[in-house]
């Protein structure tokens, strides 16, 4: 047999051996229902799960308690405290998607909360894509079904504001949004059947192809990261932001004021429960990079805060401050061309919020 064709079949066998070796990983990590649909508030993480999730090209551990928020273990948690229990609300930054949770703002304060003297105990409820619409529902449910904490600490993201100006109408009480409620579509969206299979029966073989494609079409393309530029998800709270069909049907302005009436919603309620009602607010990478220190978002939020909250945390300044230090901070703070927050973005989350929290 000539050189060539042992070369072949070597190169064979490795592949083989490789493809067993993924599809056995892939058997025993495949995690297909980390996130399901909820008829009260929209979707939400399964109960109980344990195994790995995906965000773009990246895959990480996802675990979940008994009450489908991520955790570090899969545990029942008490529905009342023995110590201080806080629970952190927010999107997919609070989720903290792409990360462990320990790599997590929300498991940082859990672990700090956890080995301080006087014991705090945090839950993360948040969930990518969230917005106050679902912020109020979801917190509602849980205390219906006799969920107890001391404190709450919602932490909007850039992009509810279009959030509540395009979605979740069909889960809101109001009946005046509820009009605008066609479709449902609770599921995620699906990929063609091939790298269906592709994905689920061979993760890491399908992990390269997806940034091997990733980096051939940008280099083909010249395209550019552009989440230094400012977008619809982040550009709404500039003056200068002009109208646009992507904040159909209700548009900015009924965006803004959909999500106060929903957080309006939420401090009542808190009130009415005797609970302390926190708001932090942060930057998308494209505020940090223009200095943004003053925006609808920030004015919003402090002025709502100034009735309803026991405090309001601008974590702008903290952001801001990081790029001067460090001429690397979009790579380190934030996923390569993504809006979300590395393990160091997460840390400096952390640094801001515990100094209030803790």
């Amino acid at each position: 047999m000539s050189r060539g064709a042992i070369g072949g079949l070597m190169i064979l066998y490795c592949a083989g051996i490789w493809l067993v070796l993924d599809f056995a990983y892939s058997s025993l990590t495949k995690s297909d229902k980390a996130r399901i649909a909820n008829p009260v508030f929209h979707h939400t993480l399964a109960a109980n799960f344990d195994g790995t999730d995906a965000w773009g090209k990246y895959r990480h551990k996802l675990v979940t308690n008994n009450l489908g928020f991520k955790d570090a273990v899969v545990r029942d948690v008490p529905l009342a405290p023995t110590t201080r229990r806080i629970v952190l609300m927010g999107d997919s930054f609070t989720e903290a998607v792409g990360m462990a949770f320990a790599d997590s703002f929300a498991g940082m304060l859990q672990a700090a909360g956890q080995a301080s003297a006087a014991k705090v105990e945090f839950l993360n409820a948040g969930v990518s894509g969230y917005s106050p619409t679902l912020y109020y529902q979801k917190i509602k449910y849980f205390l219906d079904r006799g969920l107890r904490f001391d404190e709450i600490v919602v932490i909007p993201d850039m992009s509810d504001v279009p959030d509540e100006a395009t979605q979740y109408f069909c889960v809101d009480e109001d009946p005046t949004y509820r009009g605008y409620c066609r479709v449902n579509d609770l599921e995620p969206p699906v990929r063609p059947m091939a790298e269906v299979l592709l994905a689920d029966r061979f993760l890491i073989t399908d992990m390269i192809r997806v940034r091997i494609k990733t980096n051939l079409v940008a280099w083909k393309h010249d395209e550019q990261d552009r989440t230094l530029d400012y977008s619809n998800l982040d550009g709404w709270a500039l003056p200068e932001w002009g109208p646009s069909p992507a904040f159909d049907p209700l548009g900015i302005e009924g965006g803004i004021v959909r999500s106060l009436k929903r957080m309006q919603d939420l401090a009542d309620l808190m009130k009415a429960r005797g609970i302390p009602l926190v708001v932090a607010v942060f930057p998308h990478p494209a505020q940090i990079a223009h200095d943004n220190r003053s925006n609808r978002q920030i004015d919003m939020y402090r002025e709502f805060c100034a009735h309803n909250c026991k405090l309001f945390i601008d974590l702008f300044p903290l952001f801001l401050d990081a790029r001067r230090a460090n001429p690397d901070w979009q790579a380190r703070y934030f996923i390569p061309w993504d809006y979300h927050f590395t393990a160091e973005g997460n840390r400096l989350m952390f640094q801001g919020l515990t100094k209030h929290l803790l």
